[in-house]
């Protein structure tokens, strides 16, 4: 074995430990899925967020709320974000992870959004089963000023979409 061949598959080793799988032609090969997709409910049953993965990244959109419209029986906006311009936004379909980052199998790293408090805080997110994600929000400070909620998976998404599906189909 050459010098070369043996630095390759060193190189190739290394980035498997890091869980970054090269593909025969030298790109980075598809990540697998964590199992995060899905429907997960938030805090006390207050929402439903949709999250697909995108790459290395949380794709997500509340899809449902348990108290949708306000009580003027208007759809819930964006009102306490401390953006002004981005007050009227509705938050039904509004992403609440965003920047989100893999850094291990069912752990990521990002910034969540708070539509009860208008604000954003560091995010630190972990697969706990295939039905638990463990959420944390923390300021800047980092973990030991964070507050953990576990999410519950209600929905897988072909439960979802199938479900979606049959209702726009009775409409």
């Amino acid at each position: 074995m050459t010098v070369f061949k043996a630095a390759l598959f060193a190189l190739v080793a290394f980035f498997m430990q890091l869980g970054i799988a090269i593909a025969e032609d030298g790109k980075p090969a598809p990540q697998p899925k964590d199992g995060a997709e899905g429907i997960w409910q938030t805090k006390m049953g207050k929402s439903h967020v949709k999250i697909v993965e995108c790459g290395k990244e949380l794709c997500n959109e509340i899809v449902w709320l348990r108290q949708p419209n306000d009580k003027a029986g208007k759809p819930h906006t964006d009102k306490l974000n401390v953006v002004k311009s981005l007050r009227g936004r509705p938050i039904m379909g509004l992403a609440v992870l965003s920047n989100t980052a893999r850094v291990g199998k069912g752990y990521w790293r990002g910034r969540i959004y708070d539509p009860e408090r208008g604000k954003s805080f560091m995010a630190i997110i972990k697969l706990l089963s295939p039905q638990k994600l463990q959420v944390k929000g923390c300021l800047s400070m980092g973990p030991p000023f964070c507050k953990t909620h576990v999410w519950t998976k209600v929905a897988s998404l072909e439960e979802y979409e199938a479900a979606q599906s049959q209702k726009q189909a009775a409409q």
